[in-house]
């Protein structure tokens, strides 16, 4: 889906099927709603709107890219680190969804799996949308290490949605999936993590 158009959005679809790749869909869900994390989550768009502001724009959608790495310095020294970060982020992460869609329509589950990775690093590390507040209560970073750790390197894993709380997304191969979702329900409670499938049929829930 693309915003840049709001009042038109354009939309593509894919039919694919994870498992037909050997890998499922499941997600887990970290233990930590959104409540909490309001301000992290309006500092996000907030600090985007900032830097394409002073380029007298709206959006980064409307910001050249050259001339953002042209003025960065002079951005780093009005609004912080952070906000840079952000914005790199954005333009990052825009390019790997059109590399990840084409890996996807091109059936390379092996690539789409290490721009996920990808995608998953720059969120924590770029756009920070991991840990809402540092300290000792990190509930997404933490089921992310989990994750990872069950994984050992196959498959993927990044925070799911806007991030800070709410749920991780992982694709597992299919012989991991039953001690998978068993390690992340162990560790984290009880139907914590749960295998999905995307449908055809729009929104519906159905157990598998």
């Amino acid at each position: 889906m693309d915003f840049e158009d709001q009042a038109q959005p354009k939309t593509q679809k894919l039919e694919l099927n994870f498992e037909d790749h050997g890998y499922a869909l499941v997600l887990v869900k970290v233990g930590a709603d959104h409540v909490a994390a309001t301000d992290d989550y309006a500092a996000v768009p907030r600090e985007m709107q900032d830097v394409a502001a002073e380029f007298g724009k709206a959006r980064l959608c409307e910001v050249n890219v050259a001339d953002f790495d042209a003025k960065l310095p002079e951005l780093r020294a009005k609004l912080g680190d952070r906000a840079c970060l952000r914005a790199v982020h954005y333009w990052y992460e825009n390019g790997l969804v059109d590399k990840r869609w084409a890996a996807l329509n091109a059936g390379d589950i092996d690539q789409f799996l290490v721009l996920t990775r990808e995608s998953g690093a720059s969120s924590a590390m770029y756009l920070q949308n991991v840990v809402a507040k540092l300290g000792s209560e990190q509930p997404s970073m933490y089921a992310l290490a989990l994750a990872e750790h069950v994984l050992v390197g196959r498959g993927a894993v990044r925070i799911h949605g806007g991030g800070f709380g709410g749920t991780i997304q992982a694709f597992v191969p299919l012989d991991l999936v039953d001690t998978f979702i068993s390690k992340m329900n162990g560790w984290l409670g009880e139907g914590s993590a749960r295998h999905y499938a995307i449908s055809d049929k729009g929104a519906y829930a159905a157990w598998l």
